[in-house]
């Protein structure tokens, strides 16, 4: 599909208008502030929000068939695209865009997004950068260029978008971490450390956040001064690697010194890697191995310490396995290293995860039970089982372990907006309402919140009951303007349905109730307008 030929009037007059009623965001008027696809895009918008993919597209088609100089349909044909896995459509329809208007950053954004997402990263950034260079303000896009950058190595180049970034926001502590992050993948150890600890001091109550790296950084610059002596020798020379190359060690010499990495938690994933990289995984297992076996022969400590490091071993090659996507590899490690030490929660769960990513969630359940049972306290591990119930399509299962999840912990506002939507589905209004009580008892979530309920309450075709819950919100609320624009939002909605109905006065009376909550909702201006117009 294309978009390059625009009807001669409407080409010359577009720009002309977009300052005066943002038709640049919904394309040119016919011939009252209305093009003709807008309800075509109005209800293919709808659908997408819904997540009724096909029908969205087809409706958002014909929407730019009437119109096609209507941007804002071609940019959610191309996310209907992308939802339908049709990306290379997608990208097709946001290249035809930017043709005509190459500076538009939402479709520069999206394109990128999209080259990302298929592993295209040098594509990507040359679209982020685009974007970028269109907008100079973005500076969630130059934080999500700067990660791509880091990735490919080109280290100096993060650094100028992340330095632009905090050029007018100093103190932008995601800013300030991911400098860190890139500095310490370009091996520039102390002006990462400087940053981490500018971040610190902006965000104390924050430091989890910045830990792991941290102390990364610290112990690579020499500064952990409680590192082992025989861990330092081993990481920072490769002792370890030229013995075991050229001259080979018995098992027992193996063991030795592969176990005074490996037993301590904080550095053995880190020895173990690097083992791994410098291809000697293989024959340290191997040599080990023949240790195990001759454990009736070894003293009882002696032979648990062995188990201890296989169990470790295998454990490290899964998580490694698993970090980068290969699942069924991570699967087998894991129970791998279930064969030296049985019934280990950490690594019980991280079985039932890849198990999980391999969608064999019935036998994700079945290791997360396991897990269970030794630890009965896992109650963060209810949620995993409840997902894996939801992804297999066993719904009630579901309801039932994220019942679970809200009865351990009050505070999980995601298990209780799931629990609604439950709710919704069943058409229970009073448990729904429950939920809803729960959920925004935290004063942070109608903010967080209020347009992901908004939208339940228009796909479950329950507009009424959602604005008398959002009036509700009125009376508590701390963001009042966040819950007045969803108040305006359902009446657009509703006066929005009474019109496609051709009640024109209630649609009239919807789309004033929701100025009076909004008075700069450009919809219900628009179309109150035009309601009024055609009467």
């Amino acid at each position: 599909m294309n978009i390059q030929r625009v009807d001669g009037w409407r080409g010359l007059f577009m720009p002309c208008v977009v300052g005066l009623c943002l038709i640049g965001m919904i394309g040119v008027p016919a011939a009252f502030g209305k093009s003709k696809g807008h309800d075509q895009l109005e209800l293919g918008t709808q659908l997408y929000q819904e997540e009724r993919y096909a029908e969205a597209k087809t409706v958002l088609e014909e929407a730019t068939r009437l119109d096609p100089g209507l941007f804002t349909a071609w940019e959610n044909l191309g996310w209907v695209y992308q939802r339908l896995g049709e990306s290379e459509r997608a990208l097709e329809v946001w290249e035809n865009v930017l043709m005509i208007e190459p500076n538009q950053t939402r479709i520069l954004n999206a394109s990128a997004s999209v080259y990302s997402d298929e592993g295209q990263r040098d594509r990507a950034v040359e679209y982020f950068e685009r974007s970028v260079k269109a907008d100079p303000t973005q500076d969630g896009i130059r934080l999500r260029l700067a990660r791509i950058l880091t990735e490919l190595g080109r280290y100096d180049r993060a650094e100028v978008h992340l330095r632009e970034a905090l050029r007018d926001h100093p103190n932008n502590a995601k800013v300030l971490v991911r400098l860190a992050k890139n500095y310490e993948a370009a091996g520039n150890l102390r002006p990462g450390i400087e940053m981490l600890r500018t971040f610190l001091s902006l965000r104390p109550h924050r430091h989890v956040l910045s830990l792991g790296t941290f102390r990364t950084l610290s112990e690579a610059e020499g500064r952990q001064q409680m590192m082992r002596s025989r861990y330092r020798d081993i990481m920072n020379s490769d002792s370890l690697m030229i013995r075991m190359e050229r001259v080979g060690l018995s098992a027992s010499q193996v063991y030795r010194l592969v176990f005074e990495s490996v037993q301590d938690e904080d550095h053995g994933q880190t020895v173990c890697r690097r083992l791994q990289a410098q291809g000697h995984w293989c024959v340290v297992v191997q040599q080990l191995l023949p240790s195990a076996a001759e454990a009736p022969s070894l003293e009882t400590d002696e032979m648990i310490r062995v188990q201890q490091v296989l169990a470790n071993l295998y454990a490290y090659q899964g998580d490694l396995a698993f970090r980068n996507k290969q699942f069924s590899e991570a699967e087998q490690a894991y129970r791998d290293s279930l064969l030296w030490r049985p019934y280990h929660v950490t690594t019980l769960n991280n079985l039932g995860f890849s198990l999980e990513n391999q969608e064999q969630f019935e036998k994700a359940i079945q290791a997360w039970r396991e897990s269970l049972i030794e630890n009965r306290r896992q109650g963060l591990l209810f949620q995993h089982v409840a997902n894996a119930w939801y992804q297999a399509g066993d719904f009630e299962q579901a309801r039932m372990w994220y019942e679970r999840v809200a009865a351990a912990d009050a505070t999980n506002q995601e298990v209780e907006y799931r629990l609604f939507e439950f709710a919704m589905d069943a058409g229970d209004q009073p448990t729904a309402n429950r939920w809803l009580q729960q959920l925004f008892a935290d004063s942070e979530a109608d903010r967080d919140w209020s347009p992901r309920i908004g939208n339940s309450f228009i796909r479950h075709d329950a507009i009424g009951p959602g604005i008398e819950f959002f009036l509700a919100r009125l009376q508590v609320s701390r963001e009042v303007d966040v819950t007045k624009k969803e108040v305006a939002r359902l009446y657009t909605k509703q006066a929005l349905a009474q019109r496609m109905a051709d009640h024109m006065d209630l649609a009239m009376v919807g789309y004033q109730q929701a100025l009076v909550y909004d008075e700069w909702n450009q919809i219900a201006l628009r179309d109150l307008g035009w309601v009024w117009w055609t009467q």
